[in-house]
């Protein structure tokens, strides 16, 4: 995860909520994938602003319980070993993506 700043992060945020909402009004609809792409910003700012707290306190437990499940949870290329279902692999199940794949795994 990138350094954090609290002004690009809420630059970010209000970027994606905006277009988000700029969508909806267009076309009146957002689709199911978009909606969890906009879940996985906001977890992303969770992540950012934990991340944050755990360096000025040093707790190492809540880095260990709270912060790196949140990164597991969040996307595909968080570094740890873990084939944990994540907003990656759901927006992709969502756009038809990976379908293929998870009738494999259940066979």
């Amino acid at each position: 995860m990138r350094q954090f700043d609290m002004a690009e992060l809420a630059a970010e945020l209000a970027a994606e909520l905006e277009s988000f909402a700029d969508e909806m009004e267009h076309s009146g609809y957002v689709s199911p994938a978009d909606k969890a792409r906009m879940a996985q910003t906001l977890r992303e700012g969770c992540i950012a602003v934990s991340e944050e707290v755990v360096k000025e306190t040093d707790d190492d437990s809540a880095e260990a319980y709270i912060v790196d499940h949140l990164k597991i949870l969040a996307a595909s290329g968080h570094g740890f070993i873990s084939r944990d279902f994540n907003f990656d692999d759901w927006i992709e199940r969502l756009e038809g993506r990976g379908e293929d794949d998870e009738d494999e795994e259940e066979d």
